[in-house]
C-alpha cells in the first residue's frame, strides 16, 4: 500500500464520512481523480496539483469532502448522493479538468486525467482505503495505456504542424461559443441511390464566418486534451439530431485517444439508457490508422458499443493496421475502403485487385462494404457493377452543414 494512502488525515476524514453516513442513514458517492504526465517528472505533477486543487474545491458543494491521497490523486466524497448525481458530477469534473488543462503552459499542457466513479462497500476507513487504492491502480493502468497510444499518435512537429497548433485557442473558444458544427455526408446504396445513413463530420465556424474542416484542426487537437471535448461535443450534436428525427441514422467518428479513456463511452451509455429509441440508429466509426494497440482492449470497446445497440464501422480500411481478429469477432458491421484505393479503380492498377480482395473478405464474414472517395460518375458506375454495398464521396454528395433529410 502506498504510504500516503494510510496518512492520518485521510484515515480520520474517511472515518468521519463513513460514521456520518451510518449515523444519519446517508448515501455517499465517491469520485477518484488520478493525474499523469507525459514527462513523468514529479515536479510537473506537483505544479499541476497546486493549480488544480482550487478548481476541484470550487467544483464541489460545501457539504462534500475533498481528500488528497497522493501527489497525483484525490478522492471526492459526495454527500447525500444518488447514482444520477454521481454520474453528473463525474462528467462535470471531467469536462472542467479537460478544459482547464488544455491550455496550461508547459509542463502542464500534456496532462492525462482519469475521473472514475467508485462503488464503495466499506464500513471502516481501512476497508475503504484498500478499495480506493485498487481503483487508483486501475486508473493508473488505464492512463499508461492511453500514454502509449498518445506517444504513437504524436509525431514530430514541422513548420506546418506548428502553424496548425496556433489554431488551438481559436478552436477552444469556438467550442465554448457553440461554434462547432456538423456537416452531413450521405452514404447511399449502390443501385437505388437511397441514403442509408449520413456521416457526421466536424466543422468549426471562426469569428469571420469561415468554416474550417476537420482536416485543418483535428490532428493538432489530438496532441492535447481538446480532442476529448471535440469528440464529446460531436456525440452530443449527433444524438440531438437523432432525437429530433426517429427515422434518421448517423455515423460519428471517435479517436482512439478518447475511446481509451472510456469517459466518452460512459456518456454515450447515459444517453442511450435515457432514450432507447437511439439503438440501431447510431454508427460508431473507428479509424483503422488509430485503433487500439491492444487487440483485446479494442474488441472489448467494440463489444460495449454493440451492447449499447450501436453499429461498429472500421473507417479508412486498408490504410492502417487493423487485425483480422477484429473482423472475425462478429462485432464489425461495416468496413469503409480508404479513398486512396478507390480513386484509381477505373485505370489499370493494383488497387483493383486489392479492393476486390477487401470486398470478398468482408462478404465472406457477412460484413458490408462502403467505398469512400467516389469523385466522378465513371467511378460510381464502375463500383456499382461490383459487389460493393454502399457509396460515399463528393460525386454522391458533399458534406454540408445542412440537414439533407429535411
Amino acid at each position: 500500500m502506498h504510504p500516503n494512502l494510510s496518512s492520518s488525515f485521510s484515515t480520520i476524514t474517511l472515518d468521519n464520512v463513513l460514521s456520518y453516513a451510518a449515523r444519519f442513514h446517508k448515501s455517499y458517492g465517491f469520485v477518484i481523480i488520478v493525474l499523469d504526465h507525459m514527462s513523468e517528472q514529479q515536479s510537473h505533477i506537483a505544479q499541476l496539483t497546486s493549480q488544480l486543487y482550487p478548481l476541484l474545491k470550487k467544483s464541489i458543494r460545501a457539504t462534500d469532502t475533498l481528500i488528497r491521497f497522493t501527489s497525483d490523486s484525490w478522492l471526492i466524497c459526495l454527500d447525500d448522493c444518488d447514482r444520477f448525481l454521481l454520474l453528473w458530477t463525474q462528467s462535470f469534473l471531467q469536462s472542467q479538468l479537460w478544459r482547464h488543462t488544455t491550455y496550461l503552459t508547459s509542463p502542464l499542457e500534456e496532462t492525462l486525467i482519469s475521473v472514475e466513479r467508485l462503488s464503495l462497500q466499506a464500513h471502516n476507513s481501512r476497508q475503504a482505503i484498500k478499495a480506493i487504492e485498487h481503483e487508483i491502480q486501475k486508473a493508473k493502468s488505464s492512463l499508461r495505456q492511453l500514454k502509449l497510444i498518445r506517444s504513437t499518435v504524436l509525431v514530430s512537429q514541422d513548420a506546418s504542424s506548428i502553424k496548425r497548433i496556433e489554431l488551438l485557442p481559436m478552436i477552444h473558444e469556438a467550442l465554448l461559443d457553440n461554434r462547432l458544427l456538423l456537416a452531413f455526408q450521405p452514404v447511399v446504396e449502390k443501385h437505388s441511390q437511397r441514403t442509408h445513413y449520413y456521416e457526421c463530420l466536424a466543422r468549426v465556424l471562426d469569428k469571420e464566418g469561415h468554416i474550417l474542416s476537420a482536416a485543418q484542426f483535428i490532428s493538432c487537437c489530438e496532441k492535447t486534451s481538446l480532442i476529448h471535448l471535440i469528440d464529446q461535443k460531436i456525440q452530443q450534436l449527433a444524438i440531438e439530431e437523432l432525437i429530433k428525427n426517429r427515422s434518421l441514422r448517423l455515423a460519428i467518428n471517435v479517436s482512439a485517444i478518447t475511446a481509451s479513456n472510456f469517459e466518452w463511452l460512459a456518456l454515450l451509455k447515459t444517453y442511450i439508457n435515457a432514450r432507447p429509441d437511439l439503438r440501431g440508429r447510431l454508427i460508431i466509426e473507428i479509424t483503422e490508422t488509430s485503433v487500439f494497440h491492444n487487440i483485446e482492449e479494442s474488441i472489448q470497446f467494440m463489444a460495449r458499443l454493440r451492447d449499447l445497440g450501436c453499429e461498429v464501422s472500421i473507417d479508412d480500411f486498408g490504410a492502417g493496421y487493423m487485425s483480422l481478429a477484429h473482423l472475425k469477432s462478429d462485432l464489425v458491421q461495416t468496413v469503409k475502403i480508404d479513398s486512396q484505393f478507390t480513386k484509381n479503380l477505373t485505370s489499370a492498377s493494383s488497387d483493383n485487385q486489392f479492393t476486390y480482395a477487401i470486398i470478398a473478405l468482408a462478404q465472406s464474414l457477412g460484413i458490408k462494404c462502403v467505398a469512400e472517395g467516389v469523385e466522378d460518375a465513371k467511378t460510381q458506375t464502375y463500383l456499382a457493377q461490383q459487389n460493393i454495398d454502399f457509396l460515399q464521396g463528393y460525386h454522391i454528395g458533399k458534406p454540408l452543414p445542412i440537414r439533407g433529410w429535411v
